[in-house]
């Protein structure tokens, strides 16, 4: 489904077209964060997109470190 057909299909609806309504109508359900990929990222309208949800530091050579959550600092 194009970008277009999907902002067209959320008007329709009577809904403001957000992030939020672009992801329910398009995966037809709200998508946790913990499942929520770069891949998913780059599906969706640029206008929409928020790359700060992903960190620069991600790297297979610094993997994360569970108790924190963040990655270490080798």
């Amino acid at each position: 489904m194009s970008h277009e057909s999907t902002k067209r299909r959320i008007e329709r609806a009577g809904l403001p077209y957000t992030r939020e309504n672009y992801i329910r109508f398009n995966w037809g359900r709200a998508v946790p964060d913990a499942e929520w990929t770069a891949e998913h990222e780059d599906e969706l309208p640029p206008e929409l997109q928020d790359w700060s949800r992903f960190s620069a530091e991600s790297s297979p050579q610094s993997p994360p470190n569970p108790a924190t959550g963040n990655h270490r600092a080798d």
